[in-house]
């Protein structure tokens, strides 16, 4: 069984809404907003009038590949604000061949590319750009692309800033370094289907149509859901809302909703009743007696914070420490005294101490101790030898020095500060509490007075252990009146709550509940209806949404895209990279299903987790990048226009060569446009090119303050030397009427340019003509098999001479004794004729070349037959297969082909004098 049968048995299995959807689908590349809303509503189970579902037959998958009429790039023009080149140019293209357009840097050539790559297919699109020097530069760059689609011409105007080219323009298909870099960094789709599976990619992109008109109807639904609160938490109306979801019933709904004459009047019943409960203010009383509580609780908590430094057992480690601080300070003085009457004073300082350790180490540093222990020793710092008494002296030191008496003091004092620095403060506890102070009574004998006078206590003790003076200071406990105070609060807390819960209330108030609730959803139980009906609306198309899944779709294509898009893929792509020369690692093209539709990344074949950018080098990664989008172009079945832009970047000659034979290659089966700023690219193209290819040529440049003008041909560099006779024959005839106006200055400039260019012209038909492109500038290689088109007679080499000789001197500098008058317009005349009688005996020599080289052939296809047909008489057997074989003394016909001249002819007919 084939694929396509398989997906045919596959598809009649479908429900008979998605049958129709296949039907409708695999008929277009792109399934119809219309078409799209039927299904749907096929889907849901809606009547559609005057349709139904179709089942799938075998003729309802699409056409064969190649069916789509070949698409043409006819121009670009109509420009207007587009980067910096001139509102209202045109670029052509031709639709046979292939068209190449050159152009300097900064002549307008991107901005061209840049259009076709707003239009078309690109994996890195680049916006275009406002023509700033524009004199309404707020005017958005726009253009005009005029495509012909199988003999159709479609004119399509673009808002290069705000609009979305549309889906024609598509097929156009461009490539660049950008494009390249994502090719080897990122996963892009594949827009190569094979008919096998183009109806299931149709199928997946119909589903998504018919999930986007489902999603649409789902955002049109009003979903902000109820607030069940209000209906009361807890009672039947409130769960009811709460709880609203598409199984919710309609009835169950109105049952609750719906109040008698009772329940009415139990309503008033209860709400009399519970007017009566709040009366007691119970809540209230209970909330202020919490509150009460919870204030003074707080205030206890600060009180005793407060008392606690000032506790017997707090106040005994204080006093404890300090005198511990004064002894330390006696011990320190005394420790230092003993120095008194040394010949210096302040010893045992803290400079002093500084310097004592300074002349230790550098003692150290000459490996020396300090105080000494060697003879005979000097003193560090005056260097003069030491006596006994010194030594017995700076001993003396050491041992002072190495007393923890002044560490234990400094110990001591950081101790005593921390301690100081934790003190409460007495008014900051009062100004916090003063609202719970004011409630708990200020009148004399009051808890709030009480408390009030003790913390004037709390703070004069709180001072005087702070200053250290121990000598008036007693310890102090927080007053007893608070905690009574807050039990009895508590107390009545306690019995407000018992008062709300009451037994009676509890059951009134939920009664009340239930009945208030009800009678809320009666008044809104057209908008909970509402609400009902748009949950099950969306429970609806949610469902219905599931159901247009590509899951399924997917695991299919996946089935069969290792085979059918894959598998393509690594042939056209290892055919492309055996074109370029890519001698790289193996890469290959890899591909997964996402939502139905294929996507593929490049890898290397033998090496698992490694960028391709980190391994090939930048030339490399050109050429892989090409040959990827080559490949996809050779598998895509659309004969649709290919954009290149500088595809020779970063690529060495050799490089070139094998990208101009492709792209040759390509242009014989559909319309090549390669934009470049290299004339040896365009030569490689038209030295490259296939037998009997047309090559367009044209170019772009900048004039004054604006690019992107345009000329149907090639620079002078690049013209062929038939091509210059149209131009310099208009140099001379300016020449002409420059030298009747009499301006001698200018005329010698322009006679001197003349004759340059006359004699570049005869140097590049001595490179292209005579030497038949045999050894060529810039071209590293010798081309031996055209040496049989060298036309080098003793006329030709005599005519160069003269030729060369006579514009010589007018190239080069002329010496200040000369006094030459410039030559005439008759004289320069003479010298073109030349030329062009030069250019017309290459003509007649090729033309006697080739009538040379047909005679031959068909002599010796003549003496092949006789050969074959006396074989036959004797009885041999005959050699059908027998093919005339060139003579060793000719080159093949492949190569007596016309050689294109240097930057490529822009036309056949610039080949005709081959």
């Amino acid at each position: 069984m084939s694929v396509q049968d398989e997906i045919f048995e596959w598809v009649q299995s479908f429900e008979s809404w998605k049958q129709e959807l296949f039907v409708c689908a695999a008929s277009s590349p792109q399934l119809g907003e219309a078409d799209a809303e039927v299904v749907a509503k096929m889907l849901l189970g809606e009547a559609v009038e005057g349709r139904g579902p179709r089942e799938v037959s075998r003729s309802d998958f699409p056409a064969a590949e190649g069916a789509d009429q070949p698409m043409f790039i006819k121009r670009i023009c109509d420009l207007e604000n587009v980067n910096v080149i001139a509102n209202g140019q045109s670029l052509a293209f031709e639709p046979d061949g292939l068209n190449v357009v050159w152009g300097a840097n900064g002549a307008g050539k991107t901005g061209y590319s840049r259009i076709l790559k707003h239009a078309g297919r690109t994996l890195h699109r680049e916006g275009v750009l406002t023509n700033v020097k524009a004199k309404d530069a707020s005017v958005a760059p726009s253009a005009t692309i005029v495509v012909s689609i199988g003999g159709e011409e479609h004119e399509v105007s673009l808002d290069l800033l705000h609009g979305t080219p549309p889906a024609l323009l598509g097929r156009i298909c461009i490539a660049d370094s950008k494009a390249g870099e994502i090719y080897l960094t990122k996963e892009t789709e594949v827009d190569y289907v094979p008919t096998t599976l183009a109806s299931l990619s149709r199928l997946a992109a119909g589903l998504n149509a018919v999930k986007a008109v489902l999603q649409r109807r789902l955002e049109a639904i009003e979903t902000s859901p109820m607030d069940p609160r209000p209906f009361g938490e807890g009672t039947a109306a409130g769960q009811l809302v709460g709880g609203l979801d598409a199984k919710t019933s309609e009835e169950g709904v109105k049952t609750v909703a719906q109040l008698s004459k009772d329940d009415l009047a139990k309503r008033a019943a209860l709400r009399k009743k519970v007017g009566e409960l709040d009366a007691m203010q119970a809540p209230q009383l209970r909330r202020a007696a919490e509150r009460d509580v919870a204030d003074a609780s707080r205030l206890l908590e600060d009180l005793k914070n407060l008392a606690a430094p000032l506790r017997e057992s707090a106040l005994e480690v204080a006093r404890e420490r300090d005198r511990s601080l004064r002894e330390a300070r006696e011990a320190a003085a005394l420790a230092a005294k003993r120095f008194e009457g040394q010949p210096l004073g302040e010893v045992g300082s803290e400079p002093w101490r500084l310097l004592w350790s300074a002349a230790r180490q550098y003692a150290s540093h000459l490996g020396q101790a300090l105080p000494p222990d060697h003879d005979p020793a000097c003193c560090p710092l005056c260097m003069q030898e030491l006596g006994s008494e010194a030594r017995d002296r700076l001993r003396d030191f050491e041992q002072f020095v190495a007393d923890d008496v002044n560490a234990k003091l400094k110990k001591l004092e950081d101790e005593v500060e921390e301690s100081r620095l934790r003190i409460p403060d007495a008014e900051t506890v009062r100004a916090g509490h003063q609202s719970v102070l004011e409630r708990l009574g200020i009148a004399d004998g009051e808890p709030g007075r009480v408390i009030d006078d003790w913390l004037d206590l709390a703070r004069n003790s709180l001072r005087l252990l702070k200053n250290g003076e121990f000598d008036d200071l007693a310890s102090i406990e927080v007053p007893s009146e608070l905690s009574p105070w807050i039990d009895a609060r508590k107390l009545g807390a306690e019995r407000q709550a018992a008062i709300e819960r009451g037994e009676e209330s509890e059951k009134t108030r939920h009664d009340l509940a239930e009945i208030d609730g009800r009678h809320l959803l009666s008044e809104r139980v057209d908008e909970v209806l509402g609400r009902l009906a748009a949950l099950r609306e969306i429970d609806r198309l949610e469902k219905a949404m599931a159901e247009t899944n590509t899951s399924a779709v997917s695991r299919k294509i996946g089935t069969f895209s290792q085979q059918l898009i894959q598998a393509g893929l690594e042939e056209a792509l290892n055919k492309q990279l055996k074109a370029l020369e890519f001698r790289a690692l193996e890469v290959v093209p890899k591909t997964r299903i996402v939502s139905g539709r294929s996507m593929v990344y490049l890898r290397f074949k033998s090496v698992d987790d490694v960028p391709l950018t980190d391994v090939l080098s930048h030339g490399e990664q050109r050429r892989l990048s090409l040959a990827m989008f080559l490949a996809e172009m050779e598998v895509l079945s659309d004969p649709s226009p290919i954009v290149l832009d500088d595809p020779t970047s970063s690529i060495d000659q050799e490089g070139r060569r094998q990208i101009a034979r492709t792209l040759g290659q390509l242009a014989e089966n559909r319309q090549v446009i390669s934009f470049t700023h290299e004339l040896s690219f365009v030569f490689e193209l038209g030295r490259q090119a296939p037998e009997g290819l047309s090559i367009h040529t044209q170019h772009v440049y900048r004039q004054g303050e604006t690019v992107g003008h345009v000329r149907p041909s090639l620079p002078w560099e690049g013209l062929s030397p038939a091509d210059r006779v149209g131009p310099l024959r208009d140099r001379l005839l300016s020449l002409k009427k420059l030298r009747e106006s009499h301006d001698e200055d200018d005329y010698r400039d322009k006679a001197a340019r003349f004759c340059s260019l006359l004699r570049e012209s005869i140097e590049r038909t001595v490179e292209d003509r005579i030497l038949a492109g045999v050894v060529q500038r810039r071209i590293d290689d010798v081309q031996t098999k055209k040496l049989r088109q060298v036309n080098c007679s003793e006329e030709i080499c005599e005519m160069v001479d003269r030729g060369m000789s006579g514009s010589s001197p007018w190239v080069h500098d002329q010496a200040l004794a000369d006094g030459s008058e410039p030559p005439t317009p008759d004289e320069l005349r003479e010298g073109l004729d030349l030329y062009i009688e030069l250019l017309a005996k290459l003509d007649d020599a090729d033309r006697e070349r080739k009538k040379g080289t047909k005679k031959r052939k068909a002599e010796r296809v003549t003496k092949l037959k006789a050969v074959e047909s006396g074989r036959a008489d004797s009885g041999q057997l005959s050699v059908p297969d027998l093919k005339p074989v060139p003579d060793a003394a000719e080159p093949a016909s492949a190569d007596i082909a016309p050689t294109p001249d240097q930057g490529a002819p822009q036309s056949v007919k610039g080949l005709d004098h081959d």
